[in-house]
């Protein structure tokens, strides 16, 4: 299922976010900061997670967690949803 999520073309600027993402322990990561953003995290579970003293990402990561966010922008619903889903699929994992 997650596999399957990760390769929706529809998604793509996410998928790539999460997957750059497991370079990184859970919560501090670009995907974990990028879900703060949209507030996800909140709306969901009732706080933040990420949990990094700093944001010192590196271009790269900025540029993942931009193109996310430019797609947040044009679908933020489809975007909750999608991200409720990932989330999902990687729990049952």
């Amino acid at each position: 299922m997650l596999e399957e999520l990760l390769n929706q073309p529809e998604h793509s600027e996410i998928a790539h976010l999460y997957n750059w993402s497991t370079n990184y322990n859970s919560w501090s990561s670009p995907f974990a900061l990028f879900i703060d953003m949209i507030g996800w995290s909140e709306e969901n579970w009732g706080c933040k997670v990420y949990t990094a003293e700093s944001h010192q990402f590196g271009y790269i990561e900025l540029s993942h967690i931009a193109d996310a966010l430019q797609e947040y922008v044009r679908h933020p619903q489809e975007t909750h949803e999608y991200v409720s889903a990932l989330l999902e699929a990687e729990i049952n994992e």
